[in-house]
């Protein structure tokens, strides 16, 4: 038995255990969430579409920073900021030519927006802890590499989520200094980057149909435990990091009906998967 076996064994036997006990799961968000966007003067959350236009943060319109800059000639957008799309949705009141009578007419306006992290010298308005680590280039490395060598674009950013998008093949992962603790950080990326293993142009497990809710689960039982090999592989492995897995893939299976079969075939789909990633890496 090798270590991807024993691993995916203790994996699958806590996790078997926790059904036996009726044992409910408690994943817990690794990084700082930063909840809905908000307009950085009014501080009202932007609704509607808007919600799926743009990330977590604060946001001015060109003109609100025109007014702050009068008073604060210190702000100035960074060089290749780029502006983000807001919808506006409101009525008009039309009158019908042939019956004289006034009706509302419902239009679409839209306008440009900057993120407030686009700024110099503009005050924050969330909380955000930066936590500061210790240099990794061993990450930095392994991450360069994969990006590299695997033909995936990887972002890094202030962000509320963490994702890989098989449509744009782009991997996004909220930055360390999100994180209270830099091993969680190697467990989110590692995550998505076996997610990106699936991938059409690499080992194409992730269908069309990824996004129906059986497959899905499947796919997340194949990331997580994915995600333990390689973060035992790179030493970025601890009982917290180890527990909140356990607890994440626990969280998943329910949703293919505690079916512990299902863990025999992520555990193989996950060291095919990792089996790929560090042969990658070390090209």
């Amino acid at each position: 038995m090798n270590i991807y076996e024993i691993i995916t064994e203790r994996i699958i036997e806590r996790v078997e255990k926790m059904i036996e006990n009726g044992d409910t799961a408690n994943w817990l968000c690794p990084w700082q969430r930063l909840g809905l966007p908000k307009s950085y003067i009014t501080e009202k959350t932007y609704s509607g579409i808007n919600l799926w236009l743009l990330e977590s943060g604060y946001y001015l319109t060109w003109n609100q920073y025109l007014d702050i800059k009068k008073k604060n000639p210190d702000v100035n957008l960074k060089k290749g900021s780029k502006s983000h799309l807001c919808v506006y949705f409101n009525h008009q009141e039309i009158e019908d030519e042939e019956t004289g009578e006034t009706k509302k007419v419902p239009y679409l306006k839209y306008y440009r927006l900057f993120e407030s992290g686009d700024f110099e010298n503009l005050p924050p308005k969330d909380k955000l802890i930066e936590y500061e680590h210790e240099e990794h280039t061993d990450i930095d490395e392994f991450l360069s590499a994969y990006a590299e060598n695997a033909d995936v674009k990887i972002t890094i950013k202030k962000s509320d989520k963490a994702y890989y998008s098989p449509l744009y093949d782009e991997i996004v992962i909220p930055k360390p200094s999100m994180f209270p603790d830099y091993n969680s950080f190697v467990a989110v990326a590692t995550h998505e980057i076996v997610h990106s293993s699936g991938g059409k142009k690499r080992l194409n497990r992730i269908k069309d149909d990824f996004r129906e809710d059986e497959t899905y689960s499947k796919e997340e039982l194949v990331a997580q435990m994915g995600s333990s090999l390689l973060c035992f592989l790179l030493g970025y492995d601890t009982a917290d990091t180890v527990n909140n897995d356990v607890n994440y893939i626990r969280g998943w299976l329910s949703h293919l009906k505690d079916n512990t079969r299902e863990l025999v075939s992520a555990g193989a789909h996950a060291q095919r998967a990792v089996d790929y990633i560090m042969n990658i890496v070390k090209q």
